[in-house]
């Protein structure tokens, strides 16, 4: 009696025992086909020395839904639409400069090339031609918009840490890692007044694999020019609020020593025939203009504007 009653309890531990010892295993074959999850790169902007946390700068950062939401046009008007970004530069609005194709940023109001411009933490190679004849700098046009992800700017003086070249701050620009498909994106825009229509076109993609990201972009983008003829305050020599200087351009005058009044530059008048004669000279915009103390001739007020 005793020894099938010890067999019977025997058998039901030893069952029991298998079952938890099952269990365990399906459980940890299921976790095991499962796979440990995929965590993402972060990217860090900062400082590596230890600082005390009042001492340490802020870093601002601009994602890449803050610049489709606010409808910049390119990455250089993200950062000039920034508070620290005071200071005027040449860029390819500009006419005259040593670099019409390129644009850049000032920030804290010091020159371009005191801006330390990176790419995933790597600094980008400089422009080709000087800034102004004179400084390296960084071209920020050839970043497409797509293709950002983040940008981190380290404002005031960094050069302990980055170099000379970080005096006003840092600018990190930090691209998209992994992309699926392929997604076209086109905007445009202009302004009531006329002038300055501007368009974009992206392409952006790319394909992810265990051991293998490829990702790439494409962006085009064009902007008019706004004249001063599309603007009524700045369509004419006219418009200056200093009746004084209501005189355009000159295109055809004759000048004598007035003995009456000691004026060694007294204009002559041409007359209105004389002024007809040379108008196709200048786009028919040569009319009869007089100008306080000198006198009258052929001139161009429309000037201005163009």
């Amino acid at each position: 009696m005793n020894r099938q009653l010890a067999a019977t309890i025997s058998s039901i531990l030893a069952c029991s025992a298998y079952s938890g010892v099952a269990a365990a295993q399906e459980k940890t074959a299921a976790e095991s086909a499962v796979g440990p999850d995929q965590l993402e790169t972060v990217i860090v902007t900062g400082s590596l020395i230890p600082q005390a946390e009042q001492d340490t700068s802020p870093v601002i950062a601009i994602t890449a839904e803050d610049m489709e939401r606010q409808g910049f046009q390119n990455v250089t008007d993200v950062l000039r639409a920034q508070p620290l970004a005071t200071g005027a530069v040449q860029d390819n609005q500009f006419s005259g400069g040593f670099t019409p194709g390129a644009t850049t940023i000032s920030l804290l109001g010091l020159e371009p090339g005191f801006t330390l411009v990176l790419l995933d933490g790597r600094p980008l190679a400089d422009y080709p031609l000087l800034y102004n004849g004179q400084a390296n700098f960084t071209d920020l046009s050839s970043i497409p918009t797509g293709m950002v992800e983040r940008i981190d700017i380290l404002p005031g003086n960094q050069s302990a840490i980055y170099g000379s070249a970080a005096v006003a701050g840092v600018v990190n620009i930090i691209l998209k890692k992994r992309l699926e498909g392929v997604q076209i994106a086109a905007r445009a825009g202009g302004y009531e007044e006329g002038g300055g229509d501007n368009v974009r076109f992206e392409l952006t993609g790319g394909q992810s694999r265990e051991n293998f990201d490829v990702t790439y972009g494409l962006q085009y983008s064009k902007q008019k020019a706004i004249w001063g003829t599309q603007r009524k305050q700045f369509d004419s020599y006219s418009d200056d609020p200093d009746p004084n200087l209501h005189f355009g351009a000159r295109t055809f005058l004759s000048f004598y020593f007035d003995l009456n009044t000691g004026n060694p530059f007294a204009y002559q008048n041409p007359g209105q025939a004389n002024c007809a004669a040379v108008a196709d000279d200048c786009g028919g915009m040569t009319t009869p203009v007089f100008r306080a103390g000198r006198g009258n001739y052929c001139g161009r007020l429309a000037e201005a504007g163009y």
